[in-house]
């Protein structure tokens, strides 16, 4: 993808290129079709061209005609001619009404609100605005004050009608019906004196391509723009007057006739390019459509999408705009009447239309829920938010109704406005939400704290969307967070190190030792040696520690499996009081010389526990070594069995025969021995394996220490039914 990024630079001149071959495609589809349809492809469109010329010829000759009857109008003593720009306000009208006109031949028709009293009882009355509709008289409304703002005129064979209406306070409008005959019966014509103006500006040389002579019966020239004709085309009106005209050669005015030509002779001379020209073009700008779509979102030499400003914008709001701006080019369509309008119009909303088109591609690589990103979700989770938080908002929440209520009865003891009031709302509604999004920042800040107090050191905060206050604290216990968590992998790390080395020199330690036990083995079976007394002295320690070296490294081994879990867990049904039983059985001896007795207190014949009995044995064969080592001499050993909710918890308490000058959880740490002098037999790894052991059978251990009293405990799951 990485052809397909780029930088912003690049992207403009692309969206450029693209404005310019579109409207060139489009241009040339318009074109071929307009080829097509004028026949350029067969005739030439010689017929086209001669029927736009006469419809063309024809409007200009009707001007003519129009302007010579204006004339005649003016000329005629018995003809009153009224200039109707005069009637854009109503006294201008009555003026003229009264001066001219008969007033009772005119008719006023009116629509509108009118006050009425209305009696609601015991004789109090309110007013209140109703529509009507009436037919009035000239004198009725003689009194009236009536400011106008719109008008517009109805020209009919008997009568002339004039519109006026007002959108003040109250609706209303009149319209005025006049008889076309004055007081002493004139004949009244009323014209536009716009429209004169633009007809005779429109037929000036200077102006137009069309010449024209028009003649009389008697061959008086009333009307022309140029002196002779060379091929003038006769045209008779109803006065029996004649119309000569033409087209001038060459046409030098840029009129109508002069751009139906100059688009005629194009679309004749590139008949052929124009369709090669409209496909290449709709080619070109189609690649260049999939280059900006491939591009959206990418950035110079990074293949990552990435949002940018605009495309963190709301997505409602980018469709509002969206709207609006085809709102606009549809207005544009039916208000503008030239081609090259509507064009110049359709370019201004294009890089809006390109923008609109890469976000939503944008966002759509993204891979982002879009109605996510909407104002009214965005509300509506927000609204949800606090209702979900209540309970932590409450204060908040009654703190912001309060103060809403004070600032509204402030305002109204103080006589404050319609607008006062609606920017102290406003107000009020922004200090609300910065409020509640403050409380509900400062909660997911607490629920953060607590989660790693809790120890989920990994758990981390959004704060994308956060205040920026609470966003820079966020920010710091994320910081936090991974500082904790990063110090954690390098400790466990370091733990997994030290086990490896441990594992490592164990291996290496066991293969020398097995052969040196095995010559101490052979030595001690040579009569030369077993018949001296020191020698075979010697064999005995050499024997004795080699065993004990071995058993260090064995439990070193143990202790590395245990502690990563690299041991095979086979959980059963086992029998608690059955491993007890045995373990005392076969203690019975070492316990015996030291005068130790071992009492089991068990609430239930059988206990039945989820363990691996290897597993279960070694940790109380572990137990039941440490008791016959280190306990005082003639004391009680007490073996506790209760069944406690899902669990069964085992008690181990002894009296230690030495003073205990640690604590329970340093004693399971490896190579920690409750001889601190370190001159007894052990390696301090018993414990520590053995909670390992307990841990892997989903159990847990605990070691306690009250004087001398050395007390072990150990819980496992128990197994209700003896069916699993």
């Amino acid at each position: 993808m990485r052809r397909f990024t780029g930088s912003i630079g690049i992207k403009i001149t692309a969206m450029i290129l693209l404005l310019i071959l579109g409207v060139t495609a489009f241009a040339g589809i318009v074109g071929t079709a307009i080829c097509f349809d004028r026949e350029i492809y067969t005739d030439n469109g010689a017929e086209w061209k001669e029927t736009t010329y006469d419809n063309l010829l024809v409007n200009k000759t009707t001007r003519v005609e129009q302007i010579y009857n204006y004339n005649k109008m003016i000329a005629d003593e018995n003809t009153v001619v009224v200039y109707t720009d005069t009637f854009a306000y109503e006294e201008n009208l009555r003026k003229f009404i009264e001066e001219n006109i008969d007033e009772s031949k005119v008719s006023i028709h009116f629509e509108g609100l009118v006050e009425v009293e209305v009696d609601y009882g015991e004789g109090h009355f309110y007013t209140e605005m109703v529509a009507s509709e009436s037919d009035l008289s000239f004198t009725d409304i003689s009194d009236r004050p009536f400011e106008i703002s719109y008008h517009y005129y109805d020209t009919k064979e008997d009568t002339y009608s004039v519109y006026f209406t007002n959108y003040g306070e109250y609706y209303s409008s009149y319209t005025y019906t006049i008889p076309k005959e004055t007081k002493d019966g004139k004949a009244v014509e009323f014209v536009e004196t716009g429209w004169i103006s633009v007809q005779k500006y429109d037929l000036l040389a200077e102006h137009t391509n069309y010449r024209y002579i028009m003649k009389d019966k008697d061959g008086n020239v009333l009307l022309s723009n140029t002196d002779s004709l060379k091929n003038p085309v006769s045209y008779k009106t109803v006065d029996d007057c004649t119309i000569d005209y033409e087209l001038a050669e060459p046409m030098t005015v840029r009129d109508d006739f002069f751009w139906e030509s100059l688009f005629y002779s194009i679309l004749t001379e590139y008949k052929y390019v124009i369709p090669i020209a409209a496909v290449v073009c709709s080619l070109l700008s189609i690649a260049l459509f999939i280059f900006l779509l491939c591009s959206a979102g990418h950035r110079k030499n990074d293949n990552e999408v990435r949002a940018n400003f605009f495309d963190k914008i709301p997505y409602d709001i980018v469709i509002l705009a969206a709207f609006i701006g085809l709102l606009i080019i549809m207005e544009s369509f039916y208000s503008f009447g030239e081609f090259w309008e509507f064009v110049v119009i359709l370019s201004f909303c294009y890089f809006p239309a390109m923008a609109f088109i890469m976000t939503t591609t944008t966002r759509l690589k993204l891979g982002a829920v879009i109605y996510k990103n909407t104002l009214i979700y965005i509300v509506c989770k927000f609204i949800f938010d606090v209702i979900r938080n209540l309970r932590v908002l409450w204060q908040v929440v009654i703190g912001i109704a309060v103060y809403a209520f004070l600032t509204t009865l402030f305002i109204a003891a103080g006589g404050g406005d319609e607008v006062t009031f609606v920017s102290m709302t406003l107000i009020n509604t922004v200090v609300a939400v910065i409020a509640l999004l403050a409380a509900l920042h400062q909660d997911k800040l607490k629920k953060a704290i607590n989660n790693m107090s809790n120890g989920d050191y990994d758990f981390q905060l959004d704060t994308n969307k956060m205040l920026e206050p609470y966003k820079t604290m966020g920010n710091d216990v994320n910081n936090i967070g991974n500082g904790i968590s990063k110090a954690l992998s390098e400790k466990l790390k370091s733990e997994r190190m030290k086990t490896e080395l441990i594992t490592n020199v164990s291996h290496d330690i066991k293969t020398p030792l097995t052969s040196i036990i095995n010559y101490v083995d052979l030595l001690s079976k040579e009569e030369q040696y077993t018949d001296n007394q020191n020698v075979r002295q010697y064999l005995e320690v050499l024997e004795r520690q080699t065993l004990r070296l071995k058993k260090l490294t064995v439990d070193l081994v143990e202790a590395s499996k245990a502690s990563t879990g690299n041991i095979t867990v086979n959980l059963d049904k086992t029998d608690l009081n059955e491993l007890l039983s045995q373990a005392v059985a076969e203690y019975a001896d070492r316990m015996a010389k030291k005068g130790l007795e071992a009492v089991i207190n068990c609430a239930q014949e059988n206990v039945y526990v989820l363990s691996d009995g290897k597993l279960l044995w070694r940790v109380i064969d572990n137990l039941f070594a440490n008791i016959s080592n280190y306990s005082m001499e003639n004391t009680r050993v007490y073996i506790d069995v209760r069944s406690i909710g899902d669990s069964v918890r085992v008690v181990f308490k002894n009296i230690s025969r030495d003073a205990l000058n640690i604590t329970g959880d340093e004693l399971m740490e490896r190579f920690v021995r409750g001889d601190s002098s370190r001159s007894t037999e052990g390696s301090g790894l018993g414990l520590s394996i053995a909670r390992s052991f307990v841990e892997l059978q989903n159990g847990n251990m605990s070691i306690d220490i009250e004087g001398d009293m050395f007390k072990v405990t150990i819980e496992l799951p128990e197994v209700k039914n003896r069916l699993i």
